[in-house]
């Protein structure tokens, strides 16, 4: 709850700082409900983690004491303080930790009126920064489940604090052959294109941070990256909106919200199950497969994309054969092969990898035959 929950296997990317309190454990220590808040949170993302589980039964005696102290509080003077504040934002995690999303959306409308008592996310993040910062994250995260529209916008970003900007990203950049050659081939639409170039510089910035080429990156405005890609996205094309008519628009959008919400971790730290989100990749990826405008190089990022993000074991039969007719297509025989073809789009080596490694080392030295290519792989997932 007190971090900005980054996946361990980047932990090497961010720079080193003293260990300090965070603003959720301060606000515990002072504010009774943010205690018992607190409490019921941990114990339930503790619970989605081992075998030798708590009580539930121990997690909602404390939501409930949590409960009956923020409604006094909001019927008092400190119905806009940041500890109210802190508490319904923490009760909006535990319903996301339990799948009641209807329920933690509940709590972010409320927060939404919170925040226009205290004069809007601007004046909130000139106040308390980090508090802001966490209320943008939970708003994205719901509107990636929900397929709804955000509530608050990417101008209430702060662009110029990202790794985004074209004055951070190194010349070479753009002399690299295989990201040349993939922009000028994929005929996007102009925002989308550049959200796809920039989407690509950061994940090598965290490529060359994870193995030490490069330098490490600052924690908050890697978090600040993630939102303003985030908000962007949705900007263009909510989940639950009408999709590009072009099926390589779509399957390049999709392919960005799926490498963002490998960021997004829940507390317990697994990319939450979204339904929404892995139908459309479905319908995106036949689409794609099936059109003659189509990217193979493209479909193979989305297919590997999707396993690594956000299907399930339900989704191995037809992903193992797609993948292994896309690699035979592109004459790659392994996982060599494939990561080269990857630098021409957003993929972090040391988060992604491991999703799909044993996949795609089933497949090297095998090209023969796709069928059997991919039982082999079914078997490995």
């Amino acid at each position: 709850m007190s971090s900005i929950g980054y996946p361990a296997e980047l932990s090497k990317a961010f720079i080193k700082t003293q260990t300090s309190t965070s603003i959720f454990v301060q606000f515990m220590l002072l504010d009774e409900a943010c205690l018992h808040c607190g409490v019921a949170v941990s114990v339930t993302a503790l619970n989605n983690l081992v075998l030798n589980q708590e009580n539930p039964k121990i997690a909602m005696h404390h939501l409930s004491l949590a409960f009956r102290l923020i409604n006094e509080k909001l019927s008092g003077n400190e119905a806009v303080a940041d500890t109210t504040i802190a508490v319904v934002l923490t009760m909006s995690h535990y319903y996301r930790l339990q799948g009641q999303f209807s329920q933690g959306l509940v709590h972010l409308q409320g927060l939404e009126r919170m925040v226009e008592m205290r004069g809007g996310i601007s004046n909130l993040k000139r106040e308390q920064y980090t508090l802001a910062q966490k209320i943008l994250r939970a708003d994205l995260e719901y509107s990636l489940h929900s397929g709804a529209r955000t509530r608050y916008t990417v101008q209430d970003i702060e662009s110029t604090d990202t790794f985004c900007t074209s004055e951070s990203r190194n010349p070479d950049f753009y002399k690299n052959k295989a990201i040349s050659c993939a922009l000028v081939s994929l005929p996007l639409s102009t925002d989308l294109l550049i959200l796809l170039v920039d989407t690509i510089h950061f994940a090598r910035l965290l490529n060359e941070a994870v193995v030490g080429r490069a330098l490490p990156l600052g924690g908050h405005k890697l978090h600040n990256t993630l939102l303003f890609l985030g908000y962007r996205l949705l900007s263009m094309y909510p989940l639950g909106d009408c999709r590009p008519k072009s099926s390589l628009e779509n399957a390049i959008h999709l392919g960005l919200v799926s490498f963002i919400s490998t960021f997004m971790r829940g507390l317990d730290g697994k990319v939450p199950v979204n339904s929404l989100l892995a139908s459309l990749l479905r319908s995106s990826i036949r689409e794609l497969s099936e059109s003659k405008c189509g990217s193979p190089e493209a479909l193979l990022w989305l297919l590997l994309m999707g396993k690594a993000s956000i299907f399930g074991s339900l989704d191995n039969t037809w992903l193992a054969l797609d993948i292994s007719q896309t690699m035979q297509f592109l004459n790659l025989s392994g996982h060599t092969d494939v990561q080269q073809k990857l630098e021409s789009f957003p993929w972090v080596y040391a988060l992604h990898d491991k999703e799909v490694r044993a996949l795609l080392q089933s497949n090297k030295g095998s090209h023969s035959d796709a069928l059997t290519t991919s039982e082999t792989i079914i078997q490995l997932l």
